[in-house]
């Protein structure tokens, strides 16, 4: 009851600034306002971002859209520390952005004459546009109205594969030494492309996470969202390497 009623006082505080025409203090204290909210309200904000990529997708997304891409990717990063997002959820959202940021740099340069080669998609990229075809097919399956708990189920261990790939790929490319680095990214490459990565415990997540609000069923797969899931307890080591 404590809990309701607290963030019943925040939610008035940000109205009362909203009525009042303070612009300025409004702004400066919208952070506040966002930390009442619920975390089912920061679950939804994140899969109304999860859902929104599909308008700057397929390739079609003209440079003209690029300021509103823009904000697009404040508002992800915004939604993604408000959770908080852990690393293998985050890298799912930065390499899908990552693809559109590159098509729409790709026409851009097309428009001031510098010439563009079609590239082979490969690595992390490569990880997020084959994460996105599992998003394509489980909409498709909601459209056909034949989504069935085992689709998803599979959908969500193949985004799972992804998510790991990229957290691991992010940490290859920590790597000081380029030889050191180059070899690390190539056996990932070809762990990937053998099916060979096996997700830990917070890919998993991020899976079922994903399928859930790519289908709008927040909870289906992995039960109700909890506090700091998908960061290790206090005290304890991350069991991936």
């Amino acid at each position: 009851m404590a809990r309701m009623t607290g963030e019943h006082v925040t939610r008035r505080r940000c109205l009362g600034l909203a009525l009042g025409g303070a612009g300025g203090l409004w702004l400066m204290l919208a952070s506040g306002c966002r930390a009442g909210r619920s975390l089912l309200d920061k679950w939804n904000r994140l899969g109304d971002v999860w859902r929104r990529f599909r308008s700057f997708e397929g390739g079609k997304v003209g440079v003209w859209r690029r300021p509103s891409f823009n904000r697009f990717k404040k508002q992800m990063q915004a939604a993604l520390s408000d959770l908080p997002a852990w690393g293998e959820l985050r890298g799912i959202f930065e390499q899908r952005a990552g693809c559109i940021e590159s098509c729409l740099g790709e026409k851009e340069a097309r428009l001031v004459g510098i010439s563009c080669y079609a590239r082979f998609i490969v690595g992390r990229m490569a990880a997020a546009r084959d994460a996105r075809k599992q998003v394509e097919q489980l909409l498709a399956l909601v459209a056909n109205g034949a989504l069935t708990e085992a689709a998803a189920r599979k959908a969500a261990a193949q985004i799972a594969r992804e998510a790991q790939y990229i957290a691991l790929a992010d940490e290859a490319g920590l790597i000081p030494d380029k030889r050191r680095r180059r070899e690390r990214e190539r056996e990932l490459e070809a762990q990937r492309h053998e099916d060979a990565i096996a997700p830990g415990p917070g890919a998993e997540l991020a899976g079922d996470r994903l399928t859930e609000l790519t289908v709008g069923k927040l909870g289906w797969l992995a039960g109700p969202p909890m506090q700091n899931e998908g960061f290790p307890a206090p005290g304890v080591d991350n069991p991936q390497d």
